[in-house]
């Protein structure tokens, strides 16, 4: 088994993708005409020293204060009016100025204290959209326009220079044409055109590429910029003044933002969000999905910001849409046809790291891969069987219950063998010796020999019903370290197995002792790192202690509006992962003991678990 320290948990409604058409799925927060957007097509993001975002719209400025919208529009009649409505780009001055360039090559600056807007004069010979601004740390203002070249202002807006195709030695660059401006580390000012990139430093200029159009750009380093070129992404190196790294992406790349070493993201024009793992060069797609309200607006992004709080902001052109940062830890993976049907009812790993996910049939399974059908398994296991549970053991072997019984496959097979276990597996665990204990109605319990292919023991429904009733409804099966096992019921408690001496023990809610099981509704059963055991009840989260034979119940998660807990998982840190029916999982600091909860909103899915959760 791999130990990256991943949480996977598979829910009711999760749905993955063919391999081919893969992508990742994030719970967005959105911003549209309905919470008060002044329009949907939306160009540029910015945020002021206050902590306000600002919004370039095709209807005017809309400042948001994370809670509503107030809109900044042209009135021809008032001149400390927005000039034009149509915004192209924004630029952060100083504490109290905005810039806003605009469609007709207009020119303002936003006084952020007054709400007022004076007009600058840019280009006596005519106007030309205004397609990229940029502030400087000195102090000035760079101007990309489409047509006329680009400008450097003073912070009042005063023209300092003017760089044109025509322009002299020193003051000239290869294309009328801006797409975009950036400032990299030590200063120097980097401006893509649609004929190449010029870099622009106090002691001159110097062309650094030509003949590619340069949509945008993102500084990765004092030596490196990230491009957007024809045909995809390209990363060039100052150093030697050569592109050292090309990834090709069909649609073109209209912004870029690294948000670390290795991760950028990219916007493009109708394709939504490509991430690019610079790594595994791996890339993740993002699109927007008819059927999920919560997912990225707009086909074109045409900006993307990253404020101080840590969110992702999204300029598309079907409004704004948000990612927290909370909310990039979840991944979703999704499919849009049959067989495997619009559920996950289970997911197993095998001892080599392969991720199997079982719902309506079984896939192999690669996070940003997709899900992969096995050609020489059979056609009802592949796409029809009712998957119960999956296990993977030390030896290498895989394990699929069903409802028509278990079935195996051998180190290196390509197909399952069917075993004599013919009946409906409800829950597997598996001891170090080999013994696969495998749950079901009737017979109540079988205990498999993996070595042998025998069955050992088999007890049947009446065995379980003499340790209380209704014990044929076993929830989980969990084999501690000392091997033994623990069966978890609906309604019936919590029942140990002793592997020292066979005979079962069970544990029942007392009203009348405080150290019983909090509930006879037991969902899941988990051993720590600190030996502890915890169980999950209709009643909350309960602690086990063996030697004293007492539980514990912890109210961490008492008082909650979602239902009871149903599956907990530990971490690679020691925090205790818990989920739930319903819109919420909860994450339990070992150390502080505080809980952080994760909603719908955050990243998690509405719909409940249904009890497939792993640690990978």
């Amino acid at each position: 088994m791999s130990s990256t320290g991943a949480i996977v948990f598979l829910w009711c409604g999760l749905l993955l993708s063919p391999l081919a058409a893969q992508t990742r799925e994030y719970r967005f927060q959105n911003l549209s005409s309905a919470q008060g957007l002044p329009n949907a097509l939306t160009r540029c993001i910015v945020q002021d020293s206050s902590g306000f975002i600002w919004l370039g719209t095709a209807a005017g400025l809309a400042r948001y204060d994370g809670a509503s919208f107030q809109v900044y529009a042209s009135y021809p009649q008032d001149s400390t009016s927005l000039p034009c409505d149509i915004i192209t780009a924004l630029a952060v001055g100083d504490r109290t100025t905005l810039w806003v360039g605009c469609v007709d090559g207009q020119l303002s600056a936003f006084n952020i204290v007054r709400g007022s807007f004076r007009r600058v004069n840019l280009l006596a010979e005519g106007r030309h959209r205004i397609s990229a601004l940029h502030a400087d740390r000195k102090g000035s203002l760079w101007v990309g326009t489409e047509g006329g070249g680009v400008l450097q202002l003073d912070s009042i807006g005063r023209t300092i220079r003017h760089l044109t195709e025509s322009a002299g030695d020193g003051g000239s660059i290869r294309w009328n044409v801006i797409h975009a401006i950036a400032e990299g580390k030590e200063g120097s000012i980097y401006v893509g055109t649609s004929a190449g990139l010029r870099a622009f430093m106090d002691s001159g200029s110097v062309d650094l590429l030509e003949g590619d159009t340069v949509q945008a750009i993102c500084v990765a380093g004092k030596n490196e910029l990230w491009l957007s070129l024809n045909g995809g992404l390209g990363l060039f190196d100052l150093r030697s003044k050569r592109m050292v790294r090309r990834i090709p992406i069909v649609e073109r790349v209209s912004v870029i933002r690294l948000l670390d070493d290795s991760t950028v993201w990219t916007g493009t024009f109708l394709g939504g969000i490509r991430i690019i793992d610079t790594r595994s060069g791996r890339i993740t797609v993002i699109k927007p999905q008819s059927d999920q309200p919560q997912g990225l607006l707009g086909h074109s992004v045409l900006d993307i910001f990253y404020d101080r709080a840590g969110i992702l902001w999204f300029a598309t052109d079907r409004g704004v849409s948000r990612l927290t940062d909370r909310a990039r830890r979840f991944a979703f993976y999704r499919r849009s046809r049959a067989p495997m049907g619009a559920f996950v009812s289970a997911i197993g790993e095998e001892n080599d790291g392969t991720v199997w996910i079982g719902g309506r049939g079984i896939r192999r399974f690669t996070p940003g891969l997709g899900a992969r059908a096995e050609s020489r398994m059979s056609a009802w296991l592949r796409d029809s069987a009712y998957i119960y549970g999956i296990l993977g053991d030390k030896w290498g072997g895989l394990w699929i219950g069903t409802e028509r019984g278990l079935y195996h496959r051998r180190v290196n097979a390509t197909g399952f063998d069917a075993l004599p276990i013919r009946y409906r597996v409800r829950a597997m665990a598996m001891d170090r010796g080999g013994t696969l204990w495998v749950a079901s109605f009737d017979p109540w319990l079988t205990a498999f020999n993996v070595h042998t292919m025998r069955v050992e023991r088999i007890y049947h429904a009446e065995e379980g019903n003499a340790l209380g009733e209704g014990k044929d409804n076993i929830v989980r099966l969990f084999v501690d370290r000392s091997d033994n096992l623990w069966i978890a019921t609906e309604g019936s408690g919590l029942i140990c197995r002793d592997h020292a001496t066979g005979a079962f023990l069970p544990y029942r809610h007392d009203a009348a002792d405080s150290a019983s099981i909090s509930n006879d509704r037991v969902y899941d059963v988990l051993q720590s790192r600190s030996k502890n055991l915890w169980v999950t009840t209709g009643s909350g989260l309960d602690a086990f202690h063996p030697d004293q034979g007492t539980f514990i119940h912890y109210p961490w998660l008492d008082g909650m509006t979602v239902s009871q807990p149903l599956n907990i998982q530990e971490d690679a840190s020691g925090d205790l992962w818990v989920t739930m029916y319903g819109p919420a999982i909860s994450r339990i600091d070992r150390a502080t003991q505080r809980v952080t909860r994760y909603y719908a909103e955050e990243g998690y899915l509405e719909e409940a678990i249904m009890g497939a959760f792993l640690r990978t």
